[in-house]
């Protein structure tokens, strides 16, 4: 069938504007680093991640780069992140994913873990991390795996939304997805892959926050003794749920037109 020509101005229309959400739709990594592949020992305190953001690693010394991973050697609870710029966070409105892949010992210790999460701040101080309560360098959000294979996630220094036991902590990815595109932002954990339930109730996974937090920078945090290192640390932007909802309603016309040319 040849389509009226007002129909093939809209496929036409369709088609250039499905080719644009879709170039736009893939994530935008904001900062990525896997550590290289270079064997030694250098300091994780002032390196250039892989992608930057014109910021380079802040760390507590003891987080260290050892054989292409990063990991914690000192004798105490430590920090290291990316500083991204005063309440980058409300600035920057968006859905941001913070994902890292882990390897730790397995050895039943609850005191030992490795975490990532959103901060203020990232702490060069001795005995800093996102657990502090009432600092601006708390996790706000949070989420850490010990050693005993406990997955917890908190939304704000010691406030837990999630925890449970039984999980592999051989090799794992952990990923926190803050949404500041809402009016109250809402976070989601995933693990692996698997989204966590952080709210409880039979509808939904997401935790909301009644007052929004000011964040400014990413990172990792972990206690001295734990045995274990991290592979990689990825933050970008996710998609907004419109996009992908008008992509879907591009295919679907496309996929008409087709039938009808048939």
């Amino acid at each position: 069938l040849t389509l009226p020509l007002a129909m093939r101005k809209l496929t036409f229309a369709t088609l250039a504007l499905s080719f644009g959400v879709i170039t736009s739709a893939s994530a935008d990594v904001i900062f990525f680093d896997d550590f290289g592949t270079a064997s030694g020992t250098s300091d994780l305190q002032g390196r250039t991640p892989v992608t930057t953001p014109g910021n380079d690693w802040r760390a507590r010394s003891g987080w260290v780069i050892q054989d292409g991973e990063a990991l914690l050697t000192g004798s105490d609870n430590a920090m290291a992140g990316i500083d991204l710029g005063a309440d980058y966070f409300s600035t920057n409105s968006g859905i941001y994913s913070l994902k890292s892949t882990i390897t730790m010992t397995p050895d039943g210790n609850s005191d030992l873990w490795y975490g990532i999460g959103y901060s203020n701040f990232i702490s060069e101080g001795q005995n800093r991390g996102f657990y502090e309560t009432s600092a601006s360098n708390q996790g706000m959000p949070w989420m850490f795996m010990r050693q005993n294979g406990e997955l917890d996630v908190r939304v704000a220094g010691g406030t837990s939304v999630f925890s449970a036991t039984g999980y592999d902590v051989s090799n794992f990815e952990i990923e926190l997805v803050l949404d500041t595109t809402v009016t109250n932002w809402t976070v989601d954990a995933y693990f692996n892959g698997t989204q966590l339930d952080l709210n409880g109730v039979s509808i939904g996974n997401s935790y909301t926050y009644s007052t929004n937090p000011t964040l400014s920078a990413v990172g990792l945090s972990a206690p001295d003794g734990v045995v274990g290192s991290v592979q990689s640390i990825t933050l970008q932007t996710v998609p907004e749920p419109e996009t992908y909802a008008l992509i879907l309603g591009a295919v679907s016309l496309l996929t008409l037109v087709g039938r009808r040319r048939r």
